[in-house]
């Protein structure tokens, strides 16, 4: 069984490919039709192939360059007619009234407009020139619209005229990866890279129970007698560790304990 590679559209992804797009549909503006004129660019994952009109046109370009995949083209039923409709300046009635604005002459010319749109963005999206390979009735595979296939959808939309542009990602840039650093230097054994870590010790003068009814009269004053004698033994720890035992003294005015032994002695 042939095993199939995932490959995410990921937002810098998304971002790249309509910077491109967006860049040649200003210039294309500037060309035929001036800025007045609406448009809209998207960015998306692939949607299954029912998506797409299946009267609409699908046409193949390559691109050449380090990617060999194919870009594709689809083009609804009647895009180049509202395409003819947004140059004109018209809407889809008017060109039905005013025959003289549906001409052959028309027509060629919103065709022209069409195909260089289509090569504009195509020609951005790949970063080199997108030439029609001339295959007639040809479609994408049908790998190309399953999930994660690596070809992103890049919808372009000048007035109420929208064109799909199937992108492999194969075209858009690599990430730059860090240049490679210097082997860091080794670690230090752990009992010297513990030494200027500070702990807190607890000295433990003792446990006692006290009944809840004592607990609640307690008072300011009261004295509380503990189970241990003044020369016994402190427990000295770390948290819940046992470190040590002292004796409680005095140096230097302030409260003192004097290590009497270990936890194992």
């Amino acid at each position: 069984m042939a095993v199939r590679n995932f490959v995410l559209l990921k937002q810098r992804d998304i971002i790249e490919a309509e910077d491109r797009a967006r860049t040649a549909l200003y210039t294309w503006l500037a060309r035929w039709c001036g800025s007045h004129v609406d448009t809209a660019l998207r960015c998306s994952p692939m949607p299954a192939a029912d998506h797409f009109d299946n009267h609409g046109t699908w046409s193949a370009f390559a691109a050449g360059g380090q990617s060999s995949e194919t870009l594709w083209c689809h083009a609804p039923a009647g895009f180049e007619r509202q395409l003819q409709a947004v140059l004109f300046d018209h809407d889809d009635a008017s060109l039905q009234v005013e025959r003289h604005r549906d001409s052959a002459l028309a027509q060629d010319v919103a065709h022209d407009a069409a195909s260089d749109l289509t090569t504009s963005i195509l020609s951005a999206l790949a970063a080199r020139p997108a030439v029609a390979t001339g295959a007639e009735g040809a479609r994408p595979d049908d790998t190309v619209f399953r999930p994660y296939s690596g070809v992103a959808l890049v919808t372009a939309t000048v007035g109420n005229a929208s064109l799909s542009l199937l992108l492999p990602l194969s075209y858009l840039p690599k990430p730059n990866r860090p240049a490679t650093t210097a082997m860091r230097a080794a670690l230090a054994p752990l009992p010297e890279a513990l030494q200027n870590i500070a702990v807190r010790l607890d000295a433990q003068l003792g446990e006692i129970e006290l009944p809840v009814a004592q607990l609640l009269s307690l008072a300011q004053g009261d004295v509380i007698r503990l189970p241990i004698r003044l020369d016994q033994e402190l427990t000295l720890r770390a948290g819940d560790t046992t470190l040590c035992h002292a004796h409680l003294g005095q140096s230097g005015g302030c409260r003192a304990l004097e290590l009497s032994r270990s936890r194992t002695s």
